[in-house]
């Protein structure tokens, strides 16, 4: 029988391991430097059933709660005088809160060029997308007109639905889960680039290096439609598969659009 699996809930765990196996190197947040939604830091998890609550501090209401080595990105910090700082975390899932930073810590790795780019590029693009609503509303579209459309040749694999926004964005869905993300907005910054931007072959060469760095393909170029994309590759039921995609498109060295998405596997 064919199961069909949503790539983005069961490669999670398994990127939060790949990405932070090694705890040599781990640093508590009693050593966290700053932190903001602009400049974001991936760390994880050192407890189970960790309380993410609506405000900083133990009497916060509780929100949900993350899992052992869960994937996490910091937006902010507070010293309340306890021995740590309370952190501002983003999950995976699209849900946000704060944590007692006793059960957060951080890699050496996460501080480097590289580690900040990769926080940066995940938050503007894979943190929200599991959840419609935290996408909309970080997009800045949860008022915006949407209209439905028929799936298209060339739309995301398996996408049921397709909303397109007024304001430059399109959301691909199966099941009432976003799976795939095109955006035409010159408002929305995606690790420092957006809609519009000059991008000559330096810089694209640059933007390359990171997601190699990152644990990404070498970059691809599709002709027909100027397109460079990029796939990140993980193991799943012991074969090496794509699970997810990066791209945009180039006219005369300017930025068109960009799209991404998880990529479903039956």
């Amino acid at each position: 029988m064919k199961i069909m699996r949503k790539i983005c809930f069961i490669i999670l765990p398994v990127l939060a391991m790949f990405f932070y196996s090694s705890t040599a190197f781990a640093q508590s947040t009693k050593e966290l430097p700053a932190v903001s939604s602009d400049n974001p830091l991936s760390a994880y998890s050192t407890g189970s059933d960790v309380n993410v609550r609506n405000m900083p501090g133990s009497d916060g209401e509780k929100l949900t709660t993350l899992y052992q080595n869960e994937e996490v990105c910091l937006l902010d910090k507070k010293n309340t005088g306890e021995e740590y700082p309370w952190v501002l975390v983003s999950t995976e899932w699209g849900d946000k809160g704060w944590v007692y930073g006793k059960f957060i810590a951080f890699n050496d790795d996460a501080l480097t060029e590289n580690g900040r780019f990769k926080a940066k590029f995940e938050y503007d693009v894979f943190f929200p997308m599991s959840n419609q609503k935290v996408f909309m509303h970080k997009a800045g579209i949860q008022n915006d007109k949407v209209k439905n459309a028929a799936i298209a040749d060339g739309d995301p694999h398996y996408a049921d639905t397709k909303m397109i926004f007024d304001k430059g964005f399109t959301l691909y869905l199966m099941d009432d889960a976003i799976i795939g993300v095109t955006v035409e907005n010159k408002d929305y910054t995606i690790a420092g680039l957006k809609v519009g931007d000059t991008l000559d072959e330096n810089r694209l060469k640059q933007f390359n290096a990171k997601m190699i760095a990152t644990g990404w393909d070498e970059m691809g170029f599709f002709e027909e439609k100027n397109q460079y994309s990029w796939y990140l590759n993980q193991k799943v039921d012991g074969v090496e598969r794509p699970v997810r995609r990066f791209s945009f498109v180039l006219e005369n060295g300017v930025i068109k659009s960009f799209d991404w998405g998880n990529i479903v596997i039956d």
